[in-house]
């Protein structure tokens, strides 16, 4: 009889199971813009499912305006870039907490290494490294 009930329970604990994983390797970021401008977020982060690195752009903050973004990785980090016409705010040339990209104008995704943006106005950009906090969340924030 026991055996019976586990059995048709089986699907809805296997649901569970699923639903819990997704939800464990989901990372969410937290971006403050304390500009007038609205900013366009790019990231670099791994893939939660597989061994890739993802970079995948463009999420748009609001001038004055916050926002949190769900990342599907489980890594402790991230690259990050963010752009508002002239302004940049992300790695520097040689620097060691900056990885050089391919980006492009309109919104991408690809496979770090395995593949590049399409898209007009390609060109490389550079993104700043950023831990994850103790909670586990991404903090970013933008300011003049």
């Amino acid at each position: 009889m026991f055996r019976r009930s586990l059995w048709k329970c089986l699907p809805l604990l296997v649901l569970v199971l699923c639903l819990l994983a997704g939800a464990a390797s989901a990372k969410t970021v937290k971006v403050t813009n304390k500009t007038t401008n609205k900013i366009y977020i790019a990231f670099c982060y791994k893939d939660a499912r597989a061994d890739d690195w993802i970079v995948r752009g463009w999420f748009n903050v609001d001038g004055l305006g916050a926002t949190s973004i769900n990342l599907n990785t489980n890594n402790s980090i991230i690259y990050f870039l963010g752009t508002s016409g002239k302004a940049r705010w992300g790695g520097r040339k040689g620097s060691s907490d900056a990885l050089a990209l391919p980006v492009v104008g309109d919104k991408f995704m690809y496979k770090h290494k395995k593949e590049k943006p399409r898209g007009s106005n390609y060109r490389t950009e550079y993104f700043k490294k950023r831990q994850s906090s103790n909670d586990g969340v991404f903090y970013i924030n933008f300011s003049d």
